[in-house]
């Protein structure tokens, strides 16, 4: 399995969050934007409605290309889990909807519906990315068991999972093996120092031996007392 971004785990764990749909992956990368998506009379279109207040006329077609871009790589995403078998699609019982407008949230839409004219429409002009959109737009997005595994387990395979408790096994037993060479190393040092300690004890008592031996040949005097 490939390595996903940053964006992509944000969309994988929204998905697994809940049934959601196309459209509600969308309004996760817009602020007053509206996304407007019509099956209508046999012609499907894409718009975007940007907010004139917010953008100029240049930043407009800035954020335009913004949203775009992060569309692509919401359908680019679905398609390679659709490919794996990680998602799967149905239809809701109420069937599809004719003309959509989507927001983020609710007030958005409310505000987008009483000033309408405060938005400029932007045709979604990547055709490939807007057919796969269009195609599954109000379907629902069903994550499979194996996403979910997935995303538990912070987006790790199953072998890099057993490599990562591989690892951990054998940092284990390399520390087990310092532990108990650093104790072998500490019990040799202990039987080292008392051995020295014998030794000392063996050399004063073979000093203190010979020191009276020579007492007993050299006369005991007094020590004599000093004046200053």
């Amino acid at each position: 399995m490939k390595q996903f971004s940053d964006i992509e785990k944000e969309i994988i764990q929204t998905i697994c969050e809940g049934h959601k749909v196309m459209a509600n992956l969308v309004c996760l990368y817009l602020d007053n934007e509206t996304v407007q998506i019509s099956h209508a009379n046999g012609h499907n279109s894409l718009t975007l409605y940007i907010d004139n207040k917010k953008y100029s006329d240049n930043a407009i077609s800035e954020r335009a290309f913004e949203i775009t871009e992060k569309i692509v790589i919401i359908i680019n995403l679905l398609k390679y889990l659709e490919e794996n078998s990680l998602i799967t699609y149905f239809i809701p019982s109420h069937g599809r909807a004719v003309v959509g407008n989507f927001t983020k949230t609710t007030e958005l839409y409310t505000y987008y519906q009483e000033h309408k004219t405060e938005f400029t429409g932007w045709w979604y002009t990547d055709e490939q990315t807007q057919k796969y959109l269009l195609d599954h737009t109000d379907y629902i997005i069903h994550p499979t068991e194996d996403l979910k595994t997935h995303l538990k387990n912070k987006y790790k395979t199953k072998d890099e999972k057993r490599h990562t408790q591989t690892l951990w096994a054998t940092w284990i037993a390399i520390a087990a093996s310092l532990a108990l060479g650093i104790y072998g190393v500490y019990q040799n040092n202990t039987n080292k120092t008392q051995e020295i300690k014998i030794d000392e004890k063996q050399k004063t008592e073979i000093i203190n031996a010979l020191s009276k031996q020579d007492e007993k040949k050299l006369p005991l005097t007094a020590p004599q007392p000093q004046f200053f």
